[in-house]
């Protein structure tokens, strides 16, 4: 005596596999399917093997029904999938670090090592005040890169979770000012004039070590693509309570 799936499964479960049975009756064909349902507040995930009974004249008597309960099974993989990809998330970051940190120490190296060429080659010649100019211009290249790599930890700290937000209260064009002094240096060598145009007084809230590491990338990047003799303008926009900065470069 066949008996329906009610017979044997919760509700829920057998009212998918009554569809089931009904397709492999239909078909003829074994089905094998996944599927998911709530139980008790509890997702529940089972593997249901569907097979055609037939007799001796070929005619469907029945249809069978092996279930599984792979509710842990799926569980488990849910949490390998989920695993890999904090892993690739990781990896990205690491990359993304990499590749940052390639790209912004290539700019301030360029001038350093351009002044002090300039002055290894040329200091014979060089009058006292030229080659305090170029003394200045390697000291305040060599702060630069030190900020920088102070930024790029602190970067890495909060791409890992070691390092928080902190907002504070910044005074915006001291601060594009200092990093404009910071960046003079590779902006020289290009003949590229930069110019700070945030309006006097312009105080935002903001991670200080993000708000400069964000400026140093923007400006070698315009200093990157301005052809010599150009000009990079940093400047602001008021939006109700947001700033926006923007820098413009002539490249």
């Amino acid at each position: 005596m066949c008996k329906s799936p009610y017979a044997f499964f919760e509700k829920d479960l057998a009212m998918i596999l009554e569809k089931h049975v009904k397709d492999v009756a239909q078909t003829s064909k074994p089905m094998i399917s996944e599927d998911e349902i709530i139980w008790q507040g509890e997702k529940m995930c089972f593997s249901n093997l569907l097979s055609p009974v037939k007799n001796d004249e070929g005619d469907i008597i029945a249809v069978t029904i092996i279930s599984r309960n792979i509710t842990d099974k799926k569980k488990a993989e849910d949490a390998l999938l989920e695993s890999k990809m904090k892993l690739q998330e990781l990896n990205a970051s690491k990359d993304k670090f990499f590749s940052i940190v390639a790209h912004d120490l290539k700019s301030p190296f360029q001038g350093l090592l351009g002044f002090s060429n300039l002055l290894l080659e040329d200091y014979k010649s060089l009058e006292r005040e030229e080659i305090r100019e170029y003394v200045e211009n390697i000291s305040s290249a060599t702060k630069g890169l030190y900020n920088l790599l102070e930024n790029l930890l602190e970067w890495s700290r909060i791409q890992t979770g070691r390092k928080e937000y902190f907002p504070q209260k910044i005074d915006l064009y001291e601060t594009v000012d200092s990093e404009i002094k910071l960046m003079n240096g590779n902006a020289l060598r290009k003949n590229i004039t930069l110019t700070n145009l945030i309006s006097a007084d312009t105080r935002v809230t903001a991670d200080k070590n993000m708000l400069t590491s964000t400026l140093e990338n923007l400006i070698n990047n315009a200093i990157k693509f301005t052809k010599p003799g150009g000009e990079v303008k940093i400047f602001n926009n008021q939006s109700g309570d947001m700033i926006e900065v923007t820098v413009q470069d002539s490249g």
